[in-house]
């Protein structure tokens, strides 16, 4: 058996051009996964601020977090809208209660 040099790459004719079934599956490198993007810290920081300090830290870092999360593109969206939202809800409870209050005082 003699092994002839195929005119284009130099390789004898004999070996079989290589292929992804005879590359060792251990020398390829790992596989890149797809990072995953993280929740916005201010997200989670209004909702712990607004059920444990009250509405206006809700309503600051609520915001904080929308803005950082429409800049940066990371989760936590619906969360923030859901502190902000609660927090202006609750803000206009207490307008209307102590407006109540007053006018109900004066009677």
């Amino acid at each position: 058996m003699s092994l002839e040099i195929g005119p284009e790459d130099g390789r004898p004719t004999s070996m079989p051009p290589p292929s992804a079934s005879t590359i060792d599956p251990r020398y390829l490198p790992p596989p890149q996964l797809a990072p995953t993007p993280q929740t916005n810290l201010f997200a989670t920081l209004a909702l712990v601020g607004f059920l444990v300090a009250g509405v206006i830290p809700g309503l600051i870092l609520g915001h904080i977090a929308l803005s950082q999360i429409k800049r940066t593109k990371q989760l936590g969206r619906g969360r923030a809208l859901a502190v902000v939202t609660l927090s202006y809800c609750v803000l206009g409870l207490v307008v209307i209660v102590l407006t109540l209050s007053v006018f109900a005082g004066r009677r």
